[in-house]
């Protein structure tokens, strides 16, 4: 059976905890010293609101992507603090542990003020409720005798409870918020390792051998080192895009000694090849074939190889060669003991591209790897063994560039950083040499296909794509066969770090439900500011005590949790 209360009378609970004096009569005005009370422990909540609000920012904003060390790392590098990812959890920790403070000691005195409300008030509860209240911050009227709230002030202290009461429990949903995954950053100047740009199996002699003409074997060795380097430039699909382009630079790639360099490792001041492939236009109708252009392409086309290799003799689709038929290596002098002239090849040159292989001149062409070929509006030409042509003019400025910054994409490959419209081009002793060679490197490496070149709907994108990664993979060839001395550039290596990954999802609700807190203080304050005729009692030491022995629990936890952080 419920006990039976008389609202007008203060509970036995409260008879205990608080003494006030007489109650003023209706028409006395309120204790002018209630608000000033009301407010004194209003930095509680403020220290609350504000340490939550700064300690999620700080999350977002300056933990998430932050690299961290490992157990192994210093905690000073070049000068500099670097925090350890335990360093990180042991701070957040810290920080949630300083909140909790406030916020406990918020909810406990505003907790004794709302009972104390409550029992001044005609609410109808009872002592046991109260207590219920006091030492379980619940909502009293989830004891029996069951009820709702009566009045504004009994409802201020309910949205104040239920504000309250997910406090304890939502720590974990921050502490969680933080995850480490591996990542690698540059390192410190003070480990800088020095490389040498040229091959040390290189040898100046025996270049003759790749001059003569009835002497193809040293070629042939310079061919397959060529599409071995563009295996290793370009194999990883994961650094370039679905059309091919890379996307770890501008394209401008090479092939360099293994010194245990990792990826995203930086050199500067080094030579790289380097290509820009102007324009590609295409031929659309027969007017625009030139004849030297065609017949160098089908009838003579074994001129435009160093090996005497044709591209009549490649069917599928997707074999091309450039060249000029101005210049061809086949015109040139033979038997030359000293190196080419530094040179830039620049300017137009032919392209001819097997698009399909069906013997039907051409007409009602099957879709391949390139889509819908018959569909295509350049200008189809059949040759021999059931091979359609495409014709185009491409534009070329070939040679190599200084590069101010280079990144490792792989231990052998670096990838200059400069746009590529900024690169400047120039001469270089095999700049020609690769040009020349083009023809059979990219003749090979559509046939091995090893760099998985895209070709769905993807023409000029796929020949763009081809003719570089020939010429890169062709000037390496050259250049670690025959390039002595060489300079010496600087590597920063990269280092292992872990990079935090933090929960926006995770840091939002914990921030919401801490700021719960915040709102349900704005209501209780409301209350004690509008105190209607109750005079308001000081805090009883009981509270005070409490909460100097919770603040020094705190506090001893803060600092054994600080402790850990060895670089105090």
């Amino acid at each position: 059976m419920s006990e039976k209360v008389e609202p007008s009378k203060p509970s036995p609970a409260a008879a205990e905890e608080v003494k006030h004096e007489a109650v003023p009569a209706k028409n006395d005005s309120p204790n002018p010293a209630r608000p000033k009370k009301a407010l004194q422990t209003t930095p509680l909540l403020l220290v609350h609101t504000a340490g939550s609000i700064a300690l999620a920012l700080v999350l977002v904003y300056a933990v998430d992507g932050y690299n961290a060390g490992d157990d192994s790392t210093p905690h000073y590098v070049d000068g500099k603090l670097l925090l350890r990812s335990s360093d990180v959890t042991t701070l957040v920790s810290a920080a949630l542990v300083f909140i909790k403070f406030f916020t406990t000691s918020w909810a406990a005195i505003a907790t004794w003020r709302g009972a104390w409300e409550l029992t001044q008030s005609n609410t109808g509860l009872s002592s046991k409720q109260v207590s219920f209240m006091t030492r379980y911050k619940l909502l009293p009227w989830m004891r029996p005798p069951f009820g709702l709230p009566r009045g504004r002030r009994s409802w201020a202290v309910a949205v104040f409870l239920l504000c309250s009461f997910p406090q304890p429990f939502i720590a974990p949903l921050l502490s969680g918020a933080v995850n480490w995954n591996p990542s690698l950053v540059a390192g410190p100047q003070t480990a800088a390792v020095p490389v040498n740009s040229t091959n040390p199996t290189a040898s100046d002699s025996y270049w003759s051998q790749y001059t003569v003409f009835g002497y193809p074997t040293k070629r042939t060795d310079v061919l397959r080192q060529a599409l071995g380097y563009a295996n290793i430039a370009w194999s990883d699909t994961t650094t370039a895009s679905t059309n091919g382009t890379s996307l770890r630079g501008n394209g401008c790639r090479h092939v360099v000694n293994s010194n245990g360099l990792l990826e995203n490792s930086t050199l500067t001041n080094v030579v790289v090849p380097c290509i820009k492939i102007q324009n590609i236009n295409w031929a659309m109708a027969a007017a625009e074939v030139p004849d030297a252009a065609f017949s160098q392409a089908t009838t003579y086309d074994w001129q435009t190889s160093v090996l005497n290799d044709t591209l009549s003799y490649y069917t599928n689709p997707g074999h091309a060669i450039l060249f000029d038929v101005n210049n061809l290596w086949y015109k040139k002098d033979y038997e030359s003991n000293s190196f080419p002239t530094a040179s830039k090849v620049s300017g137009p040159n032919s392209l001819a591209l097997i698009i399909a292989n069906q013997y039907s001149h051409c007409q009602n062409l099957t879709p391949n790897q390139f889509g819908d070929v018959n569909s295509y509006p350049q200008f189809k030409t059949y040759w021999a063994l059931g091979s359609c042509y495409l014709f185009a003019n491409v534009t070329i400025e070939a040679g190599v560039t200084t590069s101010q910054l280079s990144k490792y994409i792989s231990p052998r490959v670096i990838e200059d950083q400069t746009p590529l419209d900024d690169a400047t081009i120039d001469p270089n002793t095999w700049s020609q040499e690769a040009v020349w060679l083009l023809p059979d490197v990219m003749t090979s490496l559509s046939q091995m296909n090893s760099t998985l070149l895209p070709t769905w709907n993807n023409l000029d994108l796929y020949v763009e794509t081809l003719i570089r990664q020939s010429y890169l993979a062709a000037w390496d060839s050259f250049h670690n066969n025959w390039d002595t001395g060489g300079t010496i550039s600087l590597a920063i290596p990269q280092q292992a770090r872990v990079q935090a990954k933090v929960s926006h999802a995770r840091v939002y609700s914990w921030l919401a439900i801490s700021l719960l807190e915040t709102v349900g203080g704005i209501f209780l304050i409301y209350l004690l500011l509008n105190p209607g005729s109750l005079q308001e009692p000081d805090l009883p030491g009981k509270i005070i005590s409490e909460q100097v022995k919770e603040a020094k629990a705190a506090g001893k936890k803060i600092m054994d949790n600080l402790s850990d952080l060895s670089f105090f």
